[in-house]
């Protein structure tokens, strides 16, 4: 192991891991130029009926991003958002946990991105990926951020970190996920963040997204270089987050 590894292992500095981006096979599918996209903490489909409604999203939607999936128990009746790029996050008892984005056409490019959470040592997950759309790309950064640190510093260095990656783009991006925005110290500090790189928050017509400390949301989608249609969210029984569904359109080539 890396010394400055083990040096951060040893006095609890968070291990940040730069993405390493991966070409994928080049194709002539595109994403449809007005999308929908359905983002959800599965909770590691713990719940008995988790996996049907995560199938359902799959089959409804053209891009799905989820958090604390897991890489074993797929859905199999897929019809809409059948391809899965996964970032392997922690792991436990065998069970590899991630994040998940399914889209109705392959990824061109996925960047797998890792921050170990700095004093319980698990590492969180996040993916960049890239698919065709409208002539051009739409990059798609789902995240898991870290949770048990009350440092600032660490939550802005894995949002930077994930911010870095999708820098390597000029065009329409959606950055999505569940943030861990459980305070309003790193409410303000994401906001800060994705604003200065030129992502705008979508707002929820209705919005029942989780809110389990001091009422503040821990899930958001935000955008960029994108007409928003609709953006709202739902109530579900089968994960302790409710899902957030939204429909962009691209906007017309110059």
């Amino acid at each position: 192991m890396h010394i400055l590894r083990l040096i951060a292992l040893w006095v609890g500095m968070p291990i940040l891991a730069e993405a390493a981006c991966i070409k994928q096979p080049q194709h002539d599918q595109f994403l449809s130029n007005e999308l929908s996209i359905a983002v959800w903490n599965v909770a590691k489909l713990n719940h008995q009926r988790s996996a049907n409604d995560l199938e359902l999203l799959i089959n409804l939607h053209d891009l799905v991003l989820t958090q604390e999936a897991i890489t074993d128990n797929s859905p199999k009746h897929l019809t809409g958002a059948r391809y899965k790029t996964f970032a392997p996050g922690f792991k436990m008892n065998r069970v590899q946990t991630g994040v998940a984005t399914w889209a109705t056409v392959p990824a061109t490019l996925k960047c797998p991105l890792s921050y170990t959470e700095p004093w319980v040592r698990t590492p969180k997950a996040a993916l960049v990926s890239a698919y065709p759309f409208n002539g051009g790309e739409l990059w798609v950064a789902n995240l898991h951020a870290i949770n048990f640190v009350t440092d600032r510093s660490p939550f802005v260095s894995h949002l930077t970190q994930v911010l870095n990656t999708l820098k390597n783009h000029d065009g329409p991006a959606i950055f999505a996920g569940d943030f861990n925005t459980w305070s309003l110290a790193r409410t303000q500090i994401m906001n800060d963040l994705l604003k200065n790189a030129g992502f705008s928050p979508l707002t929820f017509t209705t919005d029942v997204r989780s809110r389990p400390f001091l009422g503040l949301p821990l899930d958001h989608i935000w955008y960029k270089d994108l007409e928003v249609i609709s953006g709202s969210s739902f109530v579900s029984d089968s994960s302790d987050h409710n899902p957030m569904v939204a429909r962009f359109r691209a906007l017309p080539n110059d």
